[in-house]
Formats: C-alpha cells, sequence, structure tokens
C-alpha cells in the first residue's frame, strides 16, 4: 500500500524494482504479441481477430500491443486500456476493422480515473494529466500540479479534482487542474479518495491518512499502514471527522468503502494488528462524527488479511486470506439486543458484523501489488440477491455468484485466453450495469455481458463518474 521507507513520500523499492520487472516483460511481450506494428501511432489490431467477435460469453474488443495494467469502460464497446510501458490506448469494438489507437505515452500512473469524458493520469513527471478518453471527445488536455505518483484522484461533485500531492496534503483543483485550496491531512501516498453523500446535500471526502509501521504485512506491496481515516467537507476541504483505532492497530487497506442504508450513512475499514490479523469495522457517521458501531470477528493470526469487495445497503462482501484463496464472506450487522461490549481495539462499544463464509475456490487479490479491484460487487438482482464478479486463483476463470442471506453460488463462468491483469469494471447504461470489461495478460481486451436481470439499484462500488 505504502512506501517502505521512512518517508511515505517516494516509491516503495520493492515496487519500484517489481514495475521495471513488468516494464521488461512488457517489453518481451510486445515481441511476442501478433498484434505488435511499426506504425504505433496508429495502432493495429490483430488482423486475424476482428475487433468485436464473440468467443463463448466473452466479446473481444480487441488487443492492445503491451502488458495492460488498468481499464476504463465507456458507453457501448468503447474501453480505454493503461499499459505498463506508459501508453495509453483507445479501442472501439463496434467498429469492425479498428484497432488500438494511441492516446498518450510517457504515463506512470497504475491507475486512472475517469471524470465524464476525461481521464486524469499521472505521467512520468509525476504531474497530473487531464486527457479525453476517446480521440473524438471534445476534451482540452490539461498538465496539473505535482502529485503523488500511485494515489488515485477523484472527482468532485462540482465537476472539479481531487488529488493529493507529493507531501500528503489533499488538493482541489478546478475542472483544468488549476489549484483551487489545500488541506494538509498527511495522506498515504497511494490512497484512493472516496467521495462521500453525508445526506441533506453535504458531500465530503474520505482519505486514509497518517502513515505508519507499527503492523509491517505488506499485503498490498509495502509494510506502511493507515493510522487513521479522515473525512473533509467540500468544496472547503473543511475536516469534519477522523476515525483512529487504538494503536497497534492500523486500517490496512488503501481506500475506505461507503455504505448507506436509509436514515444513514458511514464507511467500512480493515482494521489489522499483529496479536490476531485483520478484521472489518463498520463506522457510522453520528452526531457529526465517526464512530466504530459493528465489527467482524479477526481472522485470528498475524500476518492474514481480507479484502473488502464492496458494500450494499445492507450486506459487505470480502474474502478472507485471498492469498490463499480463502472463503468469501458475507458480512451484515446482526440485530442487538443489550449493550454492546466496549471493544479494547477500537475503543468503543461495537456491535457484531456477522459473516457467513463460503468455500468457493476463488482469489479476489493477488499478493503484494495495489490493484484491488480484481474483483467487482456487480449490483442487486431482480430477485433481491446480490451479483458479484470474482476471479478463480489462477486468475484463469471469472465467476459470477448470486449471494443471498443463505448461499453463495456460481450461476455462470468464462475461461479467458491469459490470466487477467487488469481491474474489471462496470460498462455504464441508463440504470444498472451491461457488462463487465477487463484485459488479459495477452493484451486481449474483453467484454462479459452480465448474466442475470438488475434491480437497476446503485451499489456503493462505483468506479467513478461515467
Amino acid at each position: 500500500m505504502r512506501p517502505r521507507s521512512p518517508s511515505p513520500r517516494l516509491p516503495t523499492a520493492p515496487r519500484s524494482l517489481a514495475r521495471s520487472a513488468r516494464r521488461t516483460l512488457t517489453g518481451l511481450l510486445v515481441l511476442a504479441l501478433t498484434v505488435v506494428s511499426t506504425a504505433q501511432d496508429d495502432g493495429v489490431a490483430a488482423p486475424d481477430q476482428p475487433s468485436a467477435r464473440a468467443s463463448g460469453a466473452l466479446v473481444s474488443l480487441g488487443q492492445v500491443p503491451a502488458w495492460p495494467l488498468w481499464v476504463e469502460s465507456g458507453r457501448g464497446s468503447a474501453v480505454t486500456v493503461l499499459a505498463a510501458d506508459g501508453t495509453l490506448w483507445f479501442l472501439d469494438g463496434s467498429a469492425i476493422g479498428n484497432g488500438a489507437v494511441r492516446l498518450a505515452r510517457a504515463l506512470a500512473g497504475e491507475q486512472a480515473t475517469a471524470c465524464g469524458p476525461a481521464l486524469l493520469i499521472v505521467d512520468e513527471r509525476g504531474a497530473l494529466r487531464r486527457l479525453p478518453r476517446a480521440p473524438d471527445l471534445p476534451v482540452v488536455s490539461a498538465i496539473g500540479p505535482t502529485v503523488s505518483r500511485f494515489h488515485k484522484p477523484a472527482c468532485g461533485p462540482d465537476g472539479g479534482v481531487l488529488a493529493l500531492d507529493p507531501n500528503g496534503a489533499l488538493l482541489s483543483l478546478t475542472r483544468e487542474l488549476e489549484r483551487r485550496s489545500r488541506a494538509p491531512v498527511a495522506a498515504l501516498p497511494d490512497a484512493e479518495l472516496v467521495v462521500l453523500d453525508l445526506g441533506g446535500g453535504v458531500s465530503a471526502v474520505a482519505v486514509l491518512t497518517e502513515p505508519t509501521q507499527r503492523y509491517r504485512h505488506g499485503a498490498l506491496g509495502d509494510e506502511v499502514e493507515a493510522g487513521a481515516v479522515v473525512v473533509l467537507r467540500l468544496p472547503d476541504l473543511e475536516p469534519v471527522a477522523r476515525w483512529a483505532p487504538v494503536p497497534p492497530a492500523v486500517i490496512e487497506a488503501r481506500r475506505p468503502t461507503p455504505w448507506r442504508e436509509v436514515d444513514e450513512s458511514g464507511l467500512y475499514v480493515t482494521v489489522s494488528d499483529d496479536a490476531s490479523g485483520a478484521r472489518l469495522v463498520r463506522l457510522a457517521w453520528r452526531e457529526e462524527g465517526l464512530h466504530a458501531v459493528a465489527s467482524g470477528a479477526p481472522l485470528g493470526a498475524s500476518q492474514r488479511w481480507l479484502h473488502l469487495i464492496g458494500a450494499t445497503e445492507s450486506a459487505a462482501y470480502a474474502m478472507h486470506d485471498p492469498r490463499d484463496g480463502g472463503p468469501l464472506a458475507r458480512y451484515v450487522a446482526a440485530a442487538r439486543d443489550e449493550p454492546a461490549p466496549l471493544d479494547g481495539a477500537l475503543g468503543e462499544r461495537v456491535a457484531v458484523l456477522a459473516a457467513t463464509t463460503f468455500e468457493l475456490g476463488l482469489r479476489s487479490h493477488v499478493d503484494g501489488e495495489r490493484l484491488l479491484d480484481r474483483a467487482v460487487l456487480v449490483g442487486r438482482l431482480e430477485d433481491g440477491a446480490d451479483l458479484l464478479l470474482v476471479p478463480s486463483v489462477d486468475q484463469r476463470e471469472l465467476v459470477w455468484l448470486r449471494c443471498d442471506d443463505a448461499s453463495c453460488d456460481g450461476v455462470g463462468s468464462v475461461t479467458l485466453p491469459a490470466p487477467l491483469a487488469t481491474n474489471v469494471t462496470l460498462a455504464p447504461s441508463a440504470h444498472a450495469p451491461e457488462a463487465a470489461v477487463l484485459a488479459d495478460r495477452s493484451g486481449g481486451v474483453w467484454r462479459l455481458p452480465v448474466p442475470l436481470p438488475l434491480a437497476g439499484e446503485a451499489t456503493t462500488q462505483s468506479p467513478g463518474e461515467r
């Protein structure tokens, strides 16, 4: 998650070496791919593979001539792909014969943020860039301030941009990436900023802060974790809440996950310590502050982590010990008939987050990488169950899961030509996602239609304004 260096402002040496290795592999991969052309400025599709070709349940959107890192899906069959060699590609799978069109080069971020027709990405100089998501979109490119290289910016509710500078301060920027205000919050260098709706027309941004090495695990790429989560009101970046576990516990994540019920909202965080490992904690916005209100049982030993995939109004889904292909857990807040006991690690009285676990042989996260989006909570089905998409242990298969109060069953699966390499993003539509979009290690970009009818209810795992 954060640099191993005592200073939280520089990338970790191991992560830098891993990135160099990936770029070396990218060079070898480029030589092996049949889509490579000497005319890379125009982009080329494989001559024997149309841009949109059905292959079982998978639909090919084309090929990129580099190791893909991140995909952003637009409407229809349009997709933008960020590659490990610092290039950005556009594919339109609906245009038969069209290949990958290169939009930019010299980029360094591992993720992109979609804000309407624009993408936000960090370049090799460490500056925040604003680029169009497609060649024909009326987006004026812009270069903003120097930012923290591995963080993920957010789209502000007023059309602006939220980002982190190299010193861990939160920046509020205009749409054109001009600075408006700055809040020195000591954020994690690779934090993902999360915009919240606090109700009553009030928006805020949540960010993990206070880097610490008091619990050295490294599940997300380094041994620096968060000491606290802070919420700041928008647009003035006024701090309105802070919550921290009692040391030596830490928040072992890159982002908090929002939840909202009819009359209440809050955040889920993963709290870990060296004695009992990780557990899921539910924070609620009460009395104009964040308070721990429920907690799952700890996993029971140091170095055991859980990956929170997403949350709905009534449940949260996490994978225990994803490194070892552990069970998928469905968490719900249990009814409380008597006062909750005081939790020493959280410093508050908390109810029980009851977990039902399912041994499915799946793996939502690859140990040691920052990417948290290989699995996705798709939405609510018409029958009231939840639909998830989670890869297999070897990342070659994607499995659709229907989960309700009593069961979590596979309702379909598809095998990829090569292991999954990127996040899984959801193709937007007017009401509910139409498909999942992803890329594999060979550079193939794929669209996977949602197999069951969705109710159109949004989950809290929204990939950003589309």
